[in-house]
């Protein structure tokens, strides 16, 4: 499954691929990039389901706000608009629980009477953090993951060996038929943008027009790369039997 990301500046970018027919299946629309428009009008009639995500300052985004205005402004947009599903920053929600805990719950009562499942997200912008810790990492996320929700984790890769680490982790966690989302940022994270559905990675990022992460890959260009696998016989389910290092020799030869 693939996202794209709507933002204030690629928004015509989006439309007209979405007009096109372009290989993606969800839109992201991340509210806090929009500083001059309203967002939900971007969404406008787009076939694609849509995804609300406010991503703040200090998980990466453009918005610098408290827990609680947070909790407060996605309230607003899930009232305003039907979307698909709503992605809840833990970082941010756990500091709301501590100062408003009663608005975090109604928030979560208000997603559940909409019927929408939830994408608890990290991100980790400097580093790639232990074995130990992303294990810990997806477990927390799953912990506050709904019956219908999803972890995601998003670390950035230093080396081949950062995203080896995440995609294995990723591998671990999905074994037991649980579903996450498990990024690799940065230039040493395209392996993790390609290759995520086969360690159990149930959705992954492209961009279209402006990237909204480091080392997000252009839409057409990951569009490519799976034609290729495709035509080499590989599928998810093939490429699930391989090892992170084959993987990487294998999408090292397409390139060639």
């Amino acid at each position: 499954m693939v996202i794209v990301s709507l933002q204030e500046t690629n928004q015509e970018a989006v439309r007209a691929a979405a007009i096109h027919n372009a290989r993606f299946d969800l839109v992201e629309l991340r509210v806090d990039t929009f500083k001059n428009g309203d967002p939900l009008a971007a969404v406008g009639d787009l076939k694609q389901p849509v995804i609300l995500t406010l991503r703040t300052a200090a998980q990466g985004g453009e918005l610098d706000i408290t827990a609680a205005a947070y909790i407060a402004r996605l309230r607003e947009f899930l009232t305003a608009h039907k979307f698909a599903a709503v992605d809840l920053e833990l970082q941010t929600v756990q500091t709301a629980r501590r100062t408003d805990a009663q608005a975090v719950a109604s928030l979560l009562s208000l997603v559940e009477e909409l019927g929408i499942p939830i994408i608890w997200s990290h991100h980790e912008w400097q580093r790639t953090p232990s074995v130990d810790e992303i294990r810990e990492f997806f477990r927390l996320l799953g912990q506050q993951t709904t019956p219908h929700g999803t972890p995601k984790l998003a670390l950035m890769a230093h080396s081949p060996a950062d995203t080896a680490l995440l995609l294995e982790c990723l591998r671990e966690y999905t074994a037991k038929g649980r579903p996450a989302i498990g990024i690799s940022m940065g230039d040493f994270g395209a392996l993790s943008r390609i290759a995520a559905g086969a360690f159990g990675g149930v959705a992954t990022f492209a961009s279209c027009g402006s990237a909204s992460a480091p080392g997000q890959l252009n839409l057409d260009r990951l569009a490519a790369i799976s034609d290729a696998l495709a035509a080499q016989g590989v599928d998810s389910a093939a490429a699930a039997a391989l090892s992170v290092a084959e993987i990487s020799a294998l999408l090292a030869r397409l390139a060639d």
